[in-house]
């Protein structure tokens, strides 16, 4: 009867849980998937209260310790299945005590928080449900101002809660267990399929027997996340990587965008250019037809010796097309004016000054000083030693033999589930 003793009831306080603590044990909760089992651990936001951190405890060696001026700053929601519904805990607890059936198996929402010591010793405290199905069996526990420090499970969490409820239900049967203290005098109830009973051997072997399934799944999931967890920490690792890289990217990006916007200031200047080739091309074009024009009547020319005078009056009139040709092309060449053109162009060139700003970007990739930047990233990729850190991580997770460890747990756990379930059979 350790959980009805009053005397070994934790404070009830409560704080906030920094995004590393929640992240922990959100992932070591629910990573781990062991065979043929289900675990819904339903963690929502976190509470708003803040209070004085619970007794040191010893944390588990992965525990990143943080300050206390860390462990009070406001978490980020913490990220939950998509059918939870956050609710305060007022409205939790106040669920759980308004009906005298409760069961945690019908799906109440709670709420989550948890904190930090000063000394950087992790505990988490608040309102957990766990609910989990071993075939036909389903069971479940609800903690309300439950503390876990270290390594500790269900059981421990069980021990320290203001109110408890177990329940197991199977082939119909319903088996339900809720202590809590109001004003410190412990109450407890336990019913068989919604009759109150006395609280018997039978009743202790039934709850021990849960809470013992509980903790060997939780040690399994443990495990699994811890294993999660160091893999998330090579991940980051990566990723840190791949953004120092990303960085280096970044600047060798920049010198080539103003190297580019120097090659578009050249373009322009080279457009106008060319501007200048087209219209002195369609000068030189008029011009052209106006030699030709010359050229055909300097042959008309030299044949009039040879001709008679019918002829000659034809030649004459060719002549004259080919002067009136020459005398059109020319007003077109002097209306096309192509000095005015070539000047007007040149000042867009001398407007342009392509020399002056290819220079300022000259300055500006040499003050950007991108060989420094570079070298600068590269000794952080350097520093950051991926690969050494990598191989450590590594090791530990060679360490943890999550295989064998697994599997000696799984055994644990279905032995487990043979005593309660031979406790089941006994409860008529």
């Amino acid at each position: 009867m350790t959980i009805l003793d009053p005397r070994v009831r934790a404070p009830r306080r409560r704080s906030l849980v920094p995004a590393a603590s929640a992240a922990f044990f959100v992932l070591t909760l629910a990573a781990a998937k062991p065979v043929a089992r289900d675990l819904t651990i339903r963690i929502p936001a976190p509470r708003s209260a803040v209070q004085p951190p619970s007794p040191a405890v010893a944390a588990p060696a992965d525990v990143v310790p943080v300050s206390r001026t860390e462990a009070v700053q406001p978490a980020p929601a913490l990220a939950a299945p998509a059918d939870v519904v956050p609710v305060s805990r007022t409205d939790a607890v106040q669920a759980l005590q308004a009906r005298h059936d409760a069961s945690c198996l019908s799906g109440e929402r709670v709420t989550f928080s948890g904190t930090s010591t000063d000394k950087g010793e992790r505990s988490l405290y608040g309102d957990w449900v766990i609910q989990e199905r071993f075939g036909d069996l389903r069971m479940c526990l609800v903690a309300l101002d439950g503390t876990i420090t270290g390594n500790e499970g269900p059981t421990a969490l069980a021990a320290r809660a203001a109110q408890v409820v177990l329940e197991t239900v199977r082939a119909g049967s319903t088996l339900h267990f809720e202590a809590r203290r109001d004003g410190g005098t412990p109450q407890t109830v336990w019913r068989v399929n919604g009759v109150d009973r006395p609280f018997d051997a039978a009743a202790q072997s039934w709850r021990d027997g849960v809470l013992a399934v509980l903790d060997r799944y939780w040690e399994i999931s443990s495990l699994h996340g811890e294993e999660s967890s160091l893999r998330g920490e090579i991940s980051s690792l990566l990723g840190q990587e791949s953004s120092l890289r990303g960085q280096i990217s970044s600047v060798r990006g920049e010198v080539s965008s103003m190297r580019g916007r120097q090659s578009s200031v050249r373009g322009d200047e080279s457009s106008l250019r060319g501007e200048i080739s087209s219209i002195e091309g369609q000068a030189s074009s008029l011009r052209g037809q106006i030699s030709s024009e010359r050229g055909a009547i300097s042959a008309l020319e030299a044949s009039r010796d040879q001709l008679n005078d019918a002829d000659r009056q034809r030649l004459q009139a060719q002549l004259k097309s080919h002067e009136d040709a020459i005398l059109r092309i020319e007003r077109k060449l002097r209306d096309f004016d192509e000095a005015a053109k070539v000047a007007a162009v040149e000042h867009e060139i001398r407007d342009l000054n392509a020399a002056a700003k290819v220079a300022a970007i000259e300055d500006q990739i040499h003050s950007f000083d991108e060989a420094a930047k570079i070298a600068a990233i590269e000794k952080q990729i350097v520093e950051l030693n991926v690969a050494g850190k990598t191989a450590a991580i590594e090791k530990r997770i060679q360490a943890l033999d999550v295989d064998r460890r697994s599997r000696e747990l799984q055994d644990r756990l279905d032995e487990a589930l043979k005593r309660l379930q031979q406790t089941l059979a006994s409860i008529k």
